[in-house]
């Protein structure tokens, strides 16, 4: 199943994957990105605390307004980072996919269909937060790069950093940033094989 950005895999009737995408044209840019665009030397600014943010979330579960302050804390600053010869940019936002589908091709199947999708709409290129290392050595492997990392010490709520001991040994939330051009080259070479 597809939809103009996002994908969903069944086997039968049973759900067994999504992977879910956005795209912001470059006329979104400076509303989504609060005006901070194409910073020759980008840093990421880094609050002493979040405790309030947190606090103040949009949802009634502590943990969701964590992870929500910390993925909107991220993408708010993606701007300074983002290249000037941007077009539309192409946003990875989630994959889940049932552990007992996992290694038989599907999240390669979504990746590739997404860069697809992409290109279509003229995103030269495109955005992933990842979380864990895993995620973030997959993207690399495809031509991707860390444009920033939010390290999970520094992501404090009254005093105490909110995420640690991550089961990956995750050191923080990777801005992976790449080209669409690069990665469809990437995933043809490796159909090849």
């Amino acid at each position: 199943m597809k939809q103009p950005l996002s994908y969903a895999a069944f086997d039968e009737n049973q759900l067994v994957g999504i992977y879910l995408n956005r795209l912001h044209t470059k006329s979104q840019f400076s509303e989504l990105f609060e005006g901070k665009l194409y910073y020759k030397n980008a840093k990421l600014y880094i609050k002493e605390d979040y405790a309030e943010d947190i606090a103040n979330g949009p949802y009634n579960n502590q943990n969701a307004n964590r992870i929500s302050v910390l993925l909107n804390e991220c993408l708010k600053q993606t701007g300074k980072f983002l290249p000037e010869d941007i077009k539309n940019l192409g946003y990875m936002k989630v994959t889940v996919i049932d552990p007992k589908y996992m290694g038989n091709g599907l999240f390669q199947y979504f990746f590739t269909e997404s860069f697809k999708t992409f290109k279509e709409k003229d995103c030269n290129y495109f955005i992933a937060f990842c979380l864990a290392n895993a995620s973030a050595k997959m993207c690399e492997k495809m031509g991707m790069w860390s444009a920033f990392c939010f390290q999970y010490s520094e992501f404090k709520e009254n005093g105490i950093p909110v995420f640690q001991n991550l089961c990956d040994g995750a050191i923080g939330v990777h801005l992976m940033m790449g080209k669409t051009d690069v990665a469809i080259k990437i995933l043809e070479e490796i159909e090849k094989k």
